[in-house]
C-alpha cells in the first residue's frame, strides 16, 4: 500500500501488451516514472481502452499513479470512475482505500477496505489497509490481527511487516517493533515509513545517534522521490532530537534549499552547523545552494569554491559552481566547470535537474 511506498498493481491478470499499456503497468515508484505512467495511462483513456474492463483498469493504474505522485484527490476521481465500470474489481477498492486514507478520510477508507476483503478474502492489501485505519484509531488488537493476516498472506510484501511495526511502536514494545521494521527493510530497503519508524524506536529507547542516522536515510529516500515536505518533516524530526548536532542542521538546510522554502531559516541552519564544524565542505555546498537559491551568485560561487578547497572531488559543488559563475555571466569559466563536473560524475546534471536547476 501507499504507506510503504509500493505501487499496488495486480496487473497480471490483463493481457493488454501494447506500448502503453506496459508502461502504464509499470511498478516503479520514482517520479519520473509516474509521470510516464500517468501520461500512458491517461493516454489510454482517451485512446484504445474501448472495453469497459479495459477502461476500467486504465482509470485504476491511472489514479494509482496520481496517488504516488502526491494527488489522492485527482487519483480518488479516477478510481470512481474505474468502480463505476467495474464493481467486482477488488483493487480498484483497495487503491481508493488508500487515497481516501491519505486523505485521513478513515471512514470512507474503511469501508472500502472492507468491501476489497469481502470481493477477496486473500487480498493482502485489504487487510492491511483496515490494520493501519485500526492502528489510527487506537485499536490496536485489530491492528495485530490484520497486519498478521496479511503477513500470512503476502510475507514476502514489505508493508505489513512496517504496518505491524507501527503497532508495537503504538503499543511501546520497541524491540518487537525494530525486528518489524527491519523485515521490511529487508525485503524493500527504500520504505521510508518503516526508516522512519525505526528512528522513532530508537528515539524512544534513547539511542539519538541511530535514530538521527535513520531519519538522515529516510530523507534520502523522500528527496528521492521528490516529496520535499516529507523530506522537511524528517529534519525536523532530527533536529527535534539533536538540536546541536551539524549533521541534522546541514540536513534540514539541504531540505529546505531543495525545496525552494524557507531560504532563510535554511541558511540559518548551516550557519549554525559550520559554527559546529568549521569548514565542512558537506555544509559549504549546502550553504552554496542556499545562496544559489536567493539568487546571490557571488556567495554561491564563494562557497562552492571554498567546498572545493576541502574537497575536490565533490562534483556537486563543482558542477554548481559553473551554473552559479553561468548566471553571474562568466559563460566559459561556468560552462568548463560543468563540464569537469559531468565527466566526474555521469549523473549530476539529472540530479540537479531535479530539483529545477539546468545550466
Amino acid at each position: 500500500m501507499l504507506v510503504a511506498g509500493v505501487a499496488l498493481c495486480g496487473c497480471t491478470q490483463a493481457t493488454q501488451q501494447t506500448p502503453d499499456w506496459l508502461v502504464c503497468k509499470q511498478g516503479g515508484v520514482d517520479q519520473a516514472s509516474l509521470e510516464r505512467r500517468a501520461q500512458a495511462c491517461s493516454a489510454l483513456i482517451h485512446g484504445e481502452a474501448s472495453r469497459a474492463e479495459d477502461l476500467a483498469l486504465a482509470y485504476r493504474l491511472h489514479g494509482e499513479a496520481l496517488r504516488l505522485s502526491g494527488a489522492p484527490d485527482s487519483a480518488l476521481q479516477e478510481e470512481d470512475r474505474a468502480i463505476g465500470l467495474n464493481a467486482a474489481d477488488p483493487l480498484a477498492y483497495d487503491e481508493r482505500g488508500m487515497d481516501e486514507l491519505s486523505l485521513r478520510r478513515l471512514d470512507a477508507a474503511a469501508a472500502d477496505f472492507g468491501t476489497a476483503i469481502r470481493l477477496d478474502p486473500r487480498g493482502a492489501v485489504g487487510f492491511d489497509g483496515r490494520g493501519a485505519i485500526e492502528r489510527m484509531r487506537g485499536d490496536l488488537a485489530g491492528a495485530f490481527r490484520d497486519a498478521d493476516r496479511a503477513i500470512e498472506l503476502k510475507p514476502d510484501w514489505a508493508d505489513p511487516w512496517g504496518q505491524r511495526g507501527l503497532a508495537y511502536l503504538a503499543n511501546r514494545r520497541f524491540d518487537m517493533a525494530l525486528a518489524d521494521f527491519a523485515q521490511a527493510l529487508r525485503i524493500d530497503a527504500t520504505q521510508a515509513f518503516a526508516i522512519e519508524g525505526a528512528a522513532a524506536a530508537e528515539a524512544a529507547k534513547g539511542d539519538i545517534k541511530a535514530a538521527t542516522a535513520d531519519y538522515g536515510r529516510a530523507q534520502e529516500v523522500h528527496i528521492e522521490r521528490r516529496q520535499y515536505p516529507a523530506a522537511i518533516a524528517v529534519a525536523n524530526k532530527m533536529v527535534a532530537l539533536a538540536p546541536n548536532d551539524p549533521d541534522a542542521l546541514n540536513a534540514r538546510c539541504w531540505a529546505r534549499a531543495i525545496a525552494d522554502t524557507d531560504l532563510d531559516a535554511a541558511l540559518a541552519d548551516c550557519q549554525q552547523s559550520l559554527k559546529l564544524r568549521p569548514g565542512s565542505a558537506e555544509v559549504l555546498d549546502s550553504r552554496a545552494f542556499v545562496a544559489f537559491r536567493q539568487g546571490r551568485w557571488r556567495a554561491a560561487i564563494q562557497d562552492y569554491s571554498a567546498a572545493l578547497a576541502k574537497n575536490p572531488k565533490l562534483s556537486s559543488s563543482l558542477y554548481m559552481r559553473g551554473v552559479a559563475k553561468m548566471r553571474a555571466g562568466d559563460s566559459a569559466d561556468g560552462q568548463a566547470d560543468v563540464n569537469a563536473a559531468t565527466s566526474a560524475d555521469s549523473d549530476i546534471a539529472d540530479q540537479y535537474a531535479s530539483y529545477g536547476v539546468t545550466p
